[in-house]
């Protein structure tokens, strides 16, 4: 049973996580950047510490997960070396 419930927890967390791919696609289109940068801070470094936790009890349903967070947190860092920051105000009035 466990099994299972660490199954589709895994699954809903990748599906969750995947979403931040759109952010990276909205960032290549427009060329700016406007996602939040504390959320992408705090949740890069909450994945990392779930991984790093996961790891460490050799718990594949806790590490796996964070997995694509981290990879898409990292290239968001990387797009910020790239792309102009702009405020969510001035997207807005687009």
């Amino acid at each position: 049973m466990l099994n299972v419930i660490g199954s589709v927890s895994t699954a809903v967390f990748f599906l969750m996580n995947a979403s931040t791919v759109l952010d990276v696609i909205d960032v290549v289109q427009k060329k700016v950047i406007s996602f939040d940068l504390v959320m992408l801070f705090f949740g890069l470094a909450n994945s990392t510490l779930w991984i790093l936790y996961g790891y460490l009890l050799r718990d594949m349903f806790l590490y796996a997960p964070n997995l694509p967070f981290v990879v898409t947190g990292m290239l968001k860092i990387l797009l910020l070396t790239v792309y102009p920051m702009t405020s969510k105000k001035s997207l807005k009035s687009e």
